[in-house]
Parts: structure tokens; sequence; C-alpha cells
């Protein structure tokens, strides 16, 4: 996914204080607009297009946050079965320590 995806993808799914008042603005100025132009507004009240373009951002919204959840997940198990290896080399490691002890052991006695 190129930057410029990534960073927008982030913007809609991580809101921040920002988006949500950049949100806000854009609402705010689409129900201003068209008050002030009044039997002209290209949406009157009650903003029937204003609710359909929230029904679809909550659409793509909630894809967004699938697509984004399941690379998280990925991601953990990812980490995961690292860990996994990383711990069972570990333990073969200690394991061939404590041989290697019990056989100094053994020559010294």
């Amino acid at each position: 996914m190129p930057s410029l995806s990534r960073s927008l993808v982030e913007f809609i799914v991580r809101p921040t204080k920002t988006t949500l008042r950049t949100f806000n603005a854009i609402i705010l100025l689409w129900a201003s607009v068209n008050i002030f132009l009044g039997l002209h507004a290209f949406d009157p009240y009650p903003y029937n297009f204003l609710t359909l373009v929230l029904s679809w951002l909550a659409i793509v919204m909630t894809i967004l946050i699938m697509i984004n959840q399941q690379r998280q997940e990925d991601q953990n198990k990812e980490v995961l079965e690292t860990i996994l290896l990383l711990s069972k080399a570990t333990q073969i490691m200690l394991k061939d320590q404590s041989d290697s002890l019990e056989d100094i052991k053994e020559h010294i006695e």
C-alpha cells in the first residue's frame, strides 16, 4: 500500500483530535452552506445527501478497520511465532549447556 494511502487509512481508522475536528468542520460547513443558500441549497434540510455520504463513509471506515485489524493480527502472529522459535532455541541451548556441565562434573569426579 503506498505511503499516501496508508496515511489516509491511519487518519480514518485511528482518529485523533485533528481527524475529529476536520470531520466536524466539514459537517458544520456543509450545513452552514446549505442554510446560507436557503432555497437554492444543493442539499436542503434534512440533508439527505449528507446522510448518504455519512452512510458510505461508515461502510468504508468499517472495511478499513477490518483490514487494519487483520493486518495487526497477522503482525501479532508473526511476532508470536518468532518468540516461540527463540524460546525453543533458548531451550535447546540451555539443554546443551546443562549436558556440558553434567559432562564436566562427571569428568571432574
